[in-house]
């Protein structure tokens, strides 16, 4: 979408984690749970988050986005995520999560 793009013509960072959300969330929708507010029965907060740019997606690119489970702790989980061009599969940036319950 054309509101994914920044000044720069390319993908904006903030749309990057936007993307990891929506990923997280089709995950927790996967596993029966409506979306990410009550898991359990209980809330999660996104921790931190970290981007690592790999290369670049232009307005009009197929992107696809895959989603790793990390560490899984007490409390806690962290989420990796891959996002590649789904034409060649080259990857534009690598992510993580961290969410506590």
């Amino acid at each position: 979408m054309i509101s994914d793009i920044n000044y720069g013509s390319h993908l904006g960072n903030d749309r990057v984690l936007a993307y990891m959300q929506e990923t997280r969330l089709r995950y927790f929708q996967s596993l029966g749970y409506r979306d990410e507010l009550l898991i359990e029965g209980v809330g999660t907060i996104q921790a931190d988050a970290m981007i690592e740019y790999r290369g670049e997606a232009f307005q009009g690119d197929s992107l696809s986005c895959e989603l790793y489970i990390g560490d899984i702790g007490k409390r806690s989980i962290d989420f990796y995520y891959l996002i590649n061009h789904a034409a060649n599969s080259q990857v534009i940036a690598r992510g993580k999560t961290g969410i506590a319950f």
